[in-house]
């Protein structure tokens, strides 16, 4: 058996562990044989070997608990995210849209629109047999007599005349 030279390192971590069939017993004993170098290396790995074997961790370690402290302390575990920058930026974002909407209907909101808005009517109408009253906005009392109507607007301040139509008889 001539193995490449590559191969002489599998042989020499085999011949540690014992798995070294007699075949390669043989030519592991001839390469060591063949040169005082290949005896030195050999050697040096057997040193390796024994001292790797005195290492030995001083307990054993939990991958799990380690894997955790290691997620948590990157930031990427995902279970632990953290609301309350995500509910101030959203609180901030609603105020400050509230805030900008308030003062634009208050200060820039063009006053030409305001007049334009036509008064709200009502109409009260009193049955046949009944008399009605009906109180204004502005306290003013009107009655109503049987079969009458009367329309009016819900609020007199936009207005420079009062004005209400009466169907019927009032006063």
């Amino acid at each position: 058996m001539e193995p490449e030279n590559d191969q002489i390192y599998d042989l020499i971590a085999k011949s540690f562990s014992g798995e070294l069939s007699d075949e390669e017993l043989v030519y592991l004993n001839n390469w060591k044989a063949a040169d005082n170098s290949n005896l030195l290396e050999y050697n040096d790995f057997k040193e390796i070997w024994k001292s790797s074997n005195r290492l030995a961790m001083p307990s054993p370690l939990d991958l799990t608990k380690l894997l955790v402290s290691t997620r948590n302390k990157a930031g990427i575990d995902r279970r632990l995210i953290r609301w309350f920058p995500v509910f101030t930026q959203i609180a901030a974002v609603l105020i400050f849209s509230l805030l900008f909407s308030s003062l634009y209907n208050l200060y820039l909101t063009p006053k030409h629109l305001e007049k334009l808005e036509s008064p709200v009517y009502q109409q009260v109408k009193a049955s046949f047999g009944i008399k009605s009253r009906v109180e204004l906005s502005d306290g003013t009392v009107v009655y109503l007599n049987s079969g009458s109507s009367l329309r009016f607007p819900n609020s007199f301040k936009s207005m420079k005349n009062r004005i209400v139509e009466l169907s019927g008889e009032g006063h």
